[in-house]
């Protein structure tokens, strides 16, 4: 029977860590793992997890990555599963999310095989501090395309792939560490990894409960008109963002230069050297490449800032 790991990065996270570990420790086989990093937790976390008293439940603590990228990484690094899924401390994950997530896996492997670095993720529902329903789809509240919007030349751009639904094969975890402090997220960087060497598929149905509680490190922010001028209204922010992005890119081309196609390899250093063009090359080459966000608007906000 494949092993599952689940990757937890923790700080300060008491208020809603015991009701997150409970629906993860329900939908787990006695031979699953839940790997928890600790990041210099200050509160009741670290004794809460403890509480439980479940072997499967391994607890790394009196880290000082203060990243939650690091504290994320340190998890994977530490997973001695066949399969890891990640997981917010915050949020409640539903009864069929292991299944579900699983049972696509198993459909990739079938079609590209177990050496293929393989990526699954899922739809959220979207809720408030105290689990009442915002939006029943996170992807129809961001306007977001799991299809579309995971092909590398996009994923550069734009992140589609929330990282507490992920699951990922032991391939891509291989590959995909140790994650560099220029990557904008955890999550972004396996997902541009899955799509250059691997597959990335997705499950529609919603497979957990997204908590939104203002202090999420990203949290769910829903798309419309409002938010092209609030982009055009801080430009400074957007092109602060622009240019992290881009680093990412080009670090992503240093460390995989050797393995990348040719056009992959071609497309990443052109948008990671895409703020030394001018406004015309630039929108010459975002076109010829597709470097799109996912929506129409956003790309309207793209084209005015590039």
């Amino acid at each position: 029977m494949p092993k599952v790991s689940v990757c937890m990065a923790t700080r300060n996270g008491e208020q809603y860590i015991h009701a997150q570990l409970e629906s993860i420790l329900l939908q787990l086989a006695p031979d699953d793992e839940v790997i928890i990093s600790d990041d210099s937790s200050t509160d009741r976390t670290v004794d809460i997890v403890k509480g439980f008293g479940d072997a499967r439940v391994r607890l790394y603590e009196n880290n000082t990555f203060f990243n939650p990228i690091a504290n994320f990484a340190n998890a994977l690094g530490k997973a001695g599963g066949d399969y890891m899924a990640l997981a917010d401390q915050d949020d409640v994950w539903l009864p069929r999310k292991i299944r579900l997530t699983l049972a696509k896996m198993n459909e990739l492997e079938g079609m590209y095989g177990k050496e293929t670095p393989l990526l699954v993720h899922t739809d959220l529902k979207v809720v408030t501090a105290n689990l009442e329903v915002v939006a029943e789809s996170l992807w129809r509240f961001q306007k977001t395309d799991p299809q579309k919007g995971v092909s590398l030349n996009r994923l550069l751009v734009q992140n589609t792939v929330s990282g507490c639904t992920i699951m990922m094969n032991r391939a891509l975890r291989d590959i995909a560490l140790p994650i560099p402090p220029e990557a904008v997220m955890h999550d972004w960087w396996l997902a541009l990894v899955a799509a250059a060497f691997g597959r990335i598929g997705h499950v529609s149905e919603p497979t957990m409960l997204y908590r939104q509680h203002g202090e999420n490190d990203v949290g769910a922010r829903q798309w419309s008109l409002f938010n092209l001028f609030r982009l055009v209204s801080e430009l400074g922010n957007s092109k602060r963002d622009i240019v992290r992005i881009r680093k990412q890119a080009g670090v992503f081309l240093q460390r995989y230069s050797k393995l990348l196609s040719a056009r992959n390899r071609e497309m990443t250093g052109i948008y990671s050297r895409l703020g030394e063009q001018g406004c015309l090359m630039k929108r010459y080459y975002i076109l010829k490449y597709g470097f799109f966000h996912t929506g129409l608007v956003r790309n309207v906000g793209m084209l005015l800032i590039c």
